[in-house]
């Protein structure tokens, strides 16, 4: 099952216009060590950044409490 996941062969283009254009939360962020650093610190900072709020104490609790625990039954 390992061999599927690491050697796709379907993996998209990231740099694929189309790619970097769809909206999956959990798989196609695109940054590099200094937009990652930011988030870290906007995280860090309970939502602030620069001397200004860009998120709630409310979205930051949510962002930071964990989502899932269970092993995937895919792979596990």
């Amino acid at each position: 099952m390992v061999g599927k996941i690491f050697f796709n062969t379907i993996i998209p283009a990231y740099s694929d216009r189309a790619w970097r254009a769809a909206e999956i939360p959990a798989s196609n962020g695109h940054g590099n060590a200094r937009s990652a650093a930011r988030v870290g610190s906007l995280l860090a900072c309970g939502g602030e950044l620069d001397g200004q709020r860009l998120l709630s104490r409310a979205t930051i609790d949510r962002a930071t409490e964990e989502q899932f625990s269970e092993v995937d039954p895919a792979i596990g």
